[in-house]
């Protein structure tokens, strides 16, 4: 069996874009060996996406960029190695290769222009893309996947902060949003913040008394706490372009993306039943 390494840090929604690389080399038949954070690894654990891991922020990879490198050459010898890492210099090229890499792939974490962030790393490398790969969730969920069926509660999960306030939309749409749902016979809303968003919880806690919306706040922990939430909790989720979002449309819920500051067409989430809402007001993607 061919070996793949993928070298991938970044944010959760920017890992989690990388699904569709694993797959698609495991469906080739390679053993992947995944280098990124821990918590990522962990959220992904079960789903059989990787073979083997090592953790990007360890002493153990850092130790590429020295000169003695006591047990990598078992992760890079005879394995091509995807990079979405930034390598301007070449140093880490040039350390695998030392190791035995058989090829080294420069791959564009950040793209600024269509195609779609997960295309663009298959192309980048060197694969084709399946028809539906955009329409794919790749991350398990144990639950039925008509959940309105099984009598399960229709549950609204709302994350309205993200890591930038350009990406917020106004809490009072969430909260009119919110409102909807329960009009048309949603059982109740459950709302989660990141570590990013203490200016957006007391504005959308306001907006929602103002709007006679009731709802529950939840916050796991952990990002695979925050997995176990949605995939037991949630029949519909809504939020911003954040990785929360790529989260829920990777669990395959039915999933609300809003986007003002950054491309969709870019950086929409990737999964079964996703739908994107521009709240723009000048028509510009300030952001990419």
């Amino acid at each position: 069996m061919s070996r793949a390494v993928v070298i991938r840090s970044g944010g959760l929604g920017d890992f989690l874009l990388t699904l569709p690389l694993l797959a698609r080399l495991q469906a080739d038949g390679r053993a992947v060996h995944l280098v990124t954070r821990h918590a990522w690894h962990q959220l992904i654990a079960l789903d059989g996406l990787a073979d083997g891991f090592t953790d990007i922020d360890s002493a153990r990879f850092a130790s590429l960029w020295s000169n003695a490198m006591p047990d990598l050459a078992a992760v890079f010898a005879d394995a091509e190695v995807f990079c979405l890492l930034p390598d301007p210099d070449g140093t880490l090229q040039r350390a695998v290769c030392r190791l035995g890499a058989t090829a080294f792939r420069r791959i564009d974490a950040r793209p600024a222009a269509p195609p779609h962030a997960a295309l663009r790393i298959l192309l980048d490398s060197g694969l084709s893309a399946e028809p539906d790969v955009l329409t794919t969730s790749h991350l398990r969920r144990p639950v039925p996947p008509d959940e309105t069926t099984t009598g399960r509660p229709a549950v609204l999960w709302i994350h309205p902060g993200s890591g930038a306030a350009a990406k917020n939309a106004d809490p009072e749409w969430f909260a009119e949003s919110a409102k909807q749902f329960l009009a048309q016979g949603g059982t109740s809303v459950t709302i989660s913040f990141g570590a990013a968003d203490e200016a957006v919880a007391p504005l959308l806690t306001r907006c929602f008394a103002a709007a006679g919306v009731p709802f529950e706040v939840v916050q796991p922990p952990t990002v695979t706490a925050l997995r176990t939430a949605l995939a037991s909790r949630a029949t519909a989720f809504l939020g911003n372009d954040t990785g929360v979002t790529h989260l829920a449309a990777a669990l395959a819920i039915p999933t609300e993306a809003v986007f003002l500051a950054t491309n969709p067409d870019i950086w929409g989430p990737v999964g079964e039943t996703v739908t994107i809402t521009d709240l723009r007001t000048d028509g510009i993607w300030k952001e990419q």
